[in-house]
């Protein structure tokens, strides 16, 4: 169940990726590359790669305003207190 839910989440996370790099890809090609101009061309093809992170992080946010924080496991309590079975200890030997 758990790793249909990850399977899921991950699919779905990776196509949110996927259209706002594609998204950002349109908007930076229709607005700013000059695509008779050869150097404008290489630094689409730069840009490909930096959009790709920058749609990767801006998912990533994206997504951490709706969902709920990982909460990390807790360990239980110990049963012994061994800073205080030290102290008694080193009172013991007169330290």
């Amino acid at each position: 169940m758990r790793e249909q839910r990850e399977r899921w989440f991950g699919r779905r996370f990776f196509a949110l990726v996927g259209g706002v790099w594609i998204g950002t890809l349109l908007i930076f090609g229709a607005t700013t590359v000059n695509w008779f101009h050869g150097v404008s061309l290489a630094r689409f093809a730069l840009m490909v790669v930096f959009l790709f992170s920058f749609a990767f992080v801006f998912s990533k946010r994206l997504l951490s305003l709706v969902l709920p924080p990982f909460r990390l496991p807790a360990l239980d309590r110990l049963e012994r207190q061994p800073g205080l079975e030290a102290e008694a200890r080193s009172e013991r030997r007169g330290l």
